[in-house]
């Protein structure tokens, strides 16, 4: 291989790597001089609240599972019936209670 070959593979190589790491450093600084200016544009805004309306929400109740509950039993023993628990609970089959699972119960009366 001579000389001329040598610069030549080198030109080919070593240009397009230079300007790789001349256009990544320069990226990276104008990243960091926009990120120490604009701290405020980068935050996240402050969640809302929403607006106090008139009504009092109802305390959630919840009844965990325990061995050998049954909808029906959980309704009796809350003074309720099965059919406000299922209104209560959509996703919650009836004939497969699990052990710590947790039931939506009525709010109690006032």
């Amino acid at each position: 291989m001579s000389e001329t070959d040598w610069r030549v593979e080198v030109r080919r190589y070593a240009v397009p790597v230079l300007l790789l790491l001349l256009v990544t450093v320069g990226a990276l600084i104008a990243r960091s001089t926009l990120k120490d200016s604009e701290p405020a544009s980068r935050s996240k805004p402050a969640p809302r609240r929403p607006a106090k309306v008139g009504v009092k929400s109802a305390a959630v109740r919840l009844h965990l599972v325990e061995s050998g509950d049954t909808l029906g039993g959980i309704a009796e023993r809350y003074g309720t019936t099965v059919a406000r628990l299922h209104v209560l609970n959509p996703g919650v089959d009836a004939g497969a209670l699990r052990v710590g699972q947790q039931i939506r119960l009525p709010a109690p009366d006032r």
